[in-house]
């Protein structure tokens, strides 16, 4: 579970849609924090009523400064670059060590895939200019989660954007 509690400017989303829109056009809460041992939010509205909704019935959430956590199979997603390929990451913080897992899906609605060369292979499998292209152009030194600074993007949304 990513948020125990979100207090302050954030705003729901439910549905994909939700995504481009501007906070002025969101619903703004509160506060949202996970009902314990349940399978639902509870939702402190700023006119002071409380709700409760089911985890699955909130697409995500949104902050002020446009960061967009989406909540897909009871987990919650950071929204990394919303493009052609959409990219995903959730951070895992341990007692010695940390680490940050990378995702991807096709569409914003989509299910979400680990950013593994099995899973793009599989989900990719009739894009054969995708994945020549990552053969030949993804470097010893690269992984899929690699940023490309030039073109402000991943570097296999890049790849992925020149054979559409």
């Amino acid at each position: 579970m990513l948020f125990c509690s979100c207090k302050f400017n954030v705003a729901l989303l439910r549905s994909s849609e939700d995504v481009d829109k501007l906070q002025p056009e969101l619903k703004v809460v509160k506060s949202i924090r996970r009902a314990v041992k349940s399978d639902s939010l509870i939702i402190a509205e700023r006119n002071g009523v409380t709700k409760v909704l089911a985890c699955d019935s909130v697409w995500g959430i949104k902050y002020k400064d446009d960061t967009v956590y989406r909540n897909f199979d009871d987990q919650y997603y950071l929204l990394r670059e919303n493009s052609d390929l959409i990219i995903y990451s959730q951070s895992h913080a341990g007692y010695k060590t940390s680490h940050t897992s990378y995702y991807f899906r096709k569409k914003l609605d989509s299910k979400i895939y680990s950013l593994k060369q099995k899973a793009i292979k599989k989900e990719f499998a009739n894009d054969t200019c995708f994945l020549n292209k990552l053969e030949r152009e993804l470097k010893w030194y690269q992984d899929f989660t690699s940023y490309d600074r030039k073109h402000k993007t991943y570097f296999i949304v890049k790849l992925f954007k020149e054979c559409k």
